[in-house]
């Protein structure tokens, strides 16, 4: 796979991937 196409998925995908993470954060912020 060429580079270029394998950064711009990593850069469609991180907004994502952050805001999942935000989510779980917030989740066990929330039960404990």
């Amino acid at each position: 796979m060429p580079r270029m196409i394998l950064i711009s998925i990593e850069i469609c995908i991180y907004p994502f991937a952050n805001k999942i993470d935000y989510m779980q954060i917030g989740w066990y912020t929330r039960k404990y």
